[in-house]
């Protein structure tokens, strides 16, 4: 019989996607692409459809940012059914976002409260459409308007963004 030796007691303060709070404004879109919770989404090919940023002017037009992915805890990434291994949100699955509220994202390089927040929309480096950052990155990242980083992060962390997109 196996025996508890010890209690881990250092947990993570939070996982991507996971908001603070109750969010103000909510919606709910179909994945047209395979997706974490942490990005920000935007208006897919189709209505009631949301995809990832893949164009400056999907993150700059008022009208397409929808928000950002929460994190979906009942869904086991790593074992998903007839799906893409390592993503939250398969293709077709129903999308919960947060356009108007406090959620946590992982971020591309150190961010302080009241940072701008840019939104990557092109991964030609192997880096993620729809993560956050500090910076255009030699434009291929554009400022989402509406948005600000409420904690402090480095590199690879964990920051608090503030949200308020158009309903």
């Amino acid at each position: 019989m196996a025996v508890q030796t010890s209690v881990s007691d250092n947990f993570a303060a939070a996982i991507p996607g996971m908001v603070r709070g109750s969010p103000a404004g909510m919606k709910t879109r179909v994945a047209q692409v395979a997706m974490q919770g942490g990005l920000l989404v935007v208006q897919g090919t189709r209505d009631e459809q949301c995809k990832l940023p893949t164009a400056s002017t999907d993150v700059t037009n008022v009208l397409k940012p929808l928000g950002i992915t929460r994190d979906n805890v009942a869904r086991d990434p790593n074992f998903p059914s007839g799906g893409t291994a390592g993503y939250t949100y398969q293709i077709g699955d129903s999308v919960e976002i947060v356009s108007q509220g406090e959620v946590w994202v992982t971020v591309e390089e150190s961010v302080t409260p009241g940072d701008d927040v840019y939104v990557r929309y092109d991964d030609g480096s192997a880096t993620q459409k729809g993560a956050f950052r500090s910076s255009a990155d030699s434009s291929s990242a554009a400022l989402l308007s509406g948005a600000v980083y409420r904690t402090t992060a480095g590199a690879g962390g964990l920051a608090l963004v503030e949200i308020n997109l158009p309903q």
